[in-house]
């Protein structure tokens, strides 16, 4: 059984219950699949493709998790890296693994401008403005 077979079965069972709680947010497992669902779809539109390496840095929360099974639904490779690197670690790491695209929450509430325009943004249907994850091209030097 992989993990996608196992939320599957798990929302056979247990699809109203209770999942995920990370501070205020709280989902059950029927809206934790659609929201892994509408990430993949958000991701795919953005260019990612089956195969393609997404690294994510961001603190632990349900985003993290959502990606982790977004990743798995479309068949990306889901790259994970610690917020305490430094730069020339992350770029590294990035450009080693091949790494189409870097998934992060934003850590303050305005973009990097020199970064902002190459950066695609995937929104949830309920989410504001400041809960959003960006994705950007790592083409990194």
């Amino acid at each position: 059984m992989n993990i996608l077979q196992g939320l599957t079965h798990t929302k056979k069972i247990a699809g109203t219950h209770q999942a995920i709680v990370c501070g205020d947010h709280r989902y059950t497992w029927n809206e934790f699949d659609q929201r892994t669902d509408a990430l993949a779809r958000g991701l795919a539109s953005l260019g990612i493709q089956r195969g393609d390496r997404i690294a994510i840095m961001m603190l632990n929360c349900h985003r993290y998790l959502e990606l982790y099974y977004a990743c798995a639904r479309m068949g990306a490779v889901i790259v994970p890296l610690n917020i305490r690197l430094a730069r020339p670690e992350i770029v590294f790491i990035l450009n080693d693994s091949e790494t189409k695209a870097l998934v992060g929450s934003p850590l303050r509430k305005e973009p990097d401008s020199r970064r902002a325009d190459k950066c695609g943004t995937v929104f949830d249907s309920d989410a504001s403005r400041t809960d959003h994850l960006s994705v950007c091209p790592t083409k990194l030097d």
